[in-house]
């Protein structure tokens, strides 16, 4: 028995996948580290959710990043049996059957979070566009009250779209082909439905749905910018009136209303020519 991660791996069903090279650097080379990763993801959540329940979720921001933190620790939570099973490759025991069944049952639960955390993170865009292009009437419009509603209903259409693969795979019974016995196991659909389901599943969440997020991004990312430029320009032209008024040695207020009085006096005598 070998402890060569290569060559415990199964490659013989990756072949047909779209960037089966990185795939399999993945596979061969990150599988140590797994463990690690997931544990330091949990701890860093958890100490996340733990701050922010500490401090008070007051407003939107915060109401939207505590959810974040909420999702990515149940992904990470849900995914953890597929890691610990690829971490069984290190031991130079590949089928494990405790493992093999709980990671099918926990896999597309796992990424119905892992969407949820991207749509989250769409609206914490959004809310921090809207907080620089409208600051007046933020407060007024990201209630509280309002992000709340939004995130449950967010995720209750984010399980909607994902049913059709969080019903692949389900409990009943199995037979062991070396015992013959029969045991309670993870039992999925034929392959034709399995497939019709996971690709409708890509069709709609890997494909339309992150291409409209990206657009809403760009979006933002562009209003934000032209807000700001905006702001920077009003900044630069009170700088230049407040070093014109402390060379005169007159207030700001004093410079603008004498500035405005030549400009009426000048307008008054083109109307009189």
């Amino acid at each position: 028995m070998t402890n060569n991660i290569s060559s415990n791996a199964p490659t013989d069903g990756w072949y047909g996948y779209p960037y089966f090279r990185e795939l399999r650097l993945v596979m061969t080379y990150q599988q140590p580290f797994w463990p690690g990763l997931v544990l330091l993801g949990l701890t860093t959540n958890a100490l996340n959710i733990v701050t922010f329940l500490r401090v008070g979720v007051k407003d939107s921001v915060t109401t939207l990043l505590l959810s974040l933190s909420i999702s990515d620790a149940w992904f990470l939570t849900f995914m953890s049996p597929t890691l610990l099973r690829h971490g069984f490759y290190l031991l130079g025991s590949y089928n494990n059957r405790v493992f093999s069944d709980i990671r099918f049952l926990t896999n597309w639960p796992a990424f119905t979070f892992y969407d949820f955390s991207a749509y989250v993170s769409v609206v914490l865009g959004v809310t921090r566009c809207a907080c620089v292009a409208m600051p007046l009437r933020f407060k007024s419009v990201f209630t509280k009250k309002r992000t709340i509603i939004s995130v449950i209903v967010l995720f209750c259409i984010n399980v909607l779209i994902h049913i059709p693969v969080l019903t692949i795979y389900k409990l009943g019974w199995k037979t062991d082909p070396l015992t013959n016995e029969s045991y309670v196991g993870v039992v999925k659909l034929e392959y034709e439905q399995h497939r019709l389901r996971q690709n409708i599943n890509d069709i709609i969440n890997k494909n339309t749905l992150q291409v409209i997020s990206f657009i809403v991004l760009v979006t933002c990312a562009a209003l934000l910018s032209f807000k700001l430029f905006q702001t920077s320009k009003i900044r630069s032209k009170s700088a230049a009136v407040s070093d014109t008024s402390e060379e005169s040695g007159k207030s700001p207020s004093q410079s603008q209303a004498a500035s405005h009085k030549r400009n009426s006096t000048q307008n008054l005598k083109r109307g009189v020519g």
